[in-house]
């Protein structure tokens, strides 16, 4: 059974914004202008690949240069670094991440949950993300400041810290110790797998990416904790023109585990998006088995709503997408009662920047 609101106030949902001007607010000259350039470099790639005179990585490369061109071989890390001047094209899903996030706030506000929402000190990143902190603050947030200097991390706090066991993994790039101001004194080890995505818990147990470190391997079986590796998948990337429609997509390798893997410890399952299941059916059988977990595929009509990206609270509910279909199967297994959905479907943020809601969240448990 889940534990009361009242019971689980010491622990902390926290939230990451997202850059968006006030979209009440009239554009400047100038954003008008930057933006219509980049309308037009958009519609030129476009051009180009329809009549098959460049490739769509080619395309890639041409504005972000070779690392980006190369994510269909290279980890997620590596070609996210360019994400930014990616995001620049993508001018609808700014409202529409937002629109997610301050969802996904109210949504956590009105169950009870205490939610915090980092607000960078940087006088311009501030600037970016006022609009989404003060709508943040109006469901009844509260914010953190954060002097936090990458802004990747600020704006998917998952990457940044991650609480696994009784250990708290920081990224290699973390600058700023979210947790620490929140009042978490957990002992603290610095690794890849503060890059939360990167790493699924079970009970006793956790699912990694293949490339984890031994010694971060050795640091989960510290905390009693069976680590399991599993390969990196496969992520589809949307870009949109500036009405909302899309443009093209592209697609590469993905090293967070979470975007295709969860588990629900309430019911024992491990739910799996249906191309993972595929690519390592036998390895995810064979940890089901020893674990005792069941698996449950998710539908491939809702793979596109990365519904395994779903966060589980510290009262053992679990905040996800609305997938109805994975909904119905939950439901069938008498699991209704562990699920909070969102009231509409999100995409936005999983298929323009590839992360759902686990991804900009995190909890703090102190």
């Amino acid at each position: 059974m889940p534990l009361l609101s009242s019971e689980i106030m010491s622990n902390i949902v926290l939230v990451s914004p997202i850059p968006c001007i006030d979209p009440a607010k009239p554009k400047s000259a100038e954003a008008i202008k930057q933006e219509d350039l980049q309308e037009r470099m958009l519609e030129d790639l476009i051009h180009a690949i329809e009549k098959r005179k460049i490739s769509v990585n080619s395309s890639i490369r041409e504005l972000f240069g070779k690392k980006f061109a190369d994510w269909d071989s290279s980890p997620y890390g590596e070609a996210f670094s360019c994400q930014p001047a990616i995001s620049a094209l993508s001018f609808i899903p700014h409202i529409g991440c937002l629109n997610e996030r301050i969802e996904v706030v109210k949504t956590l506000t009105e169950h009870g949950y205490d939610v915090r929402m980092l607000a960078p000190t940087n006088e311009i990143m501030r600037y970016q993300r006022s609009y989404c902190l003060a709508q943040a603050e109006s469901l009844g947030a509260k914010l953190l400041d954060t002097d936090e200097k990458m802004q990747q991390l600020t704006d998917w706090c998952r990457d940044g810290q991650m609480q696994i066991g009784k250990t708290t993994y920081n990224s290699p790039d973390l600058h700023d110790d979210w947790f620490a101001k929140l009042g978490c004194n957990r002992n603290k080890v610095v690794s890849k797998l503060g890059e939360g995505g990167r790493v699924v818990e079970g009970y006793c147990f956790t699912l990694v990416s293949e490339d984890t470190d031994e010694t971060s391997m050795q640091n989960l079986r510290k905390d009693n904790l069976r680590a399991y590796k599993l390969p990196f998948g496969t992520k589809i990337r949307t870009f949109y023109k500036r009405d909302g429609t899309v443009a093209f997509a592209t697609k590469g390798l993905c090293d967070h585990v979470d975007l295709f893997v969860n588990t629900l410890e309430a019911g024992k399952l491990i739910i799996v998006d249906p191309h993972y299941l595929s690519k390592c059916s036998k390895q995810l059988v064979n940890i089901a088995k020893r674990e005792g977990y069941e698996i449950l595929r998710v539908q491939p009509s809702e793979m596109f709503l990365a519904p395994t990206n779903y966060l589980t609270l510290p009262d053992g509910m679990i905040l996800m997408n609305r997938a109805e279909k994975l909904y119905d199967e939950l439901k069938r297994k008498g699991l209704a009662e562990n699920v909070i959905m969102t009231p509409t479907k999100h995409h936005f943020n999983s298929d323009g920047l590839i992360g759902g809601i686990r991804c900009y969240t995190n909890i703090i448990k102190t």
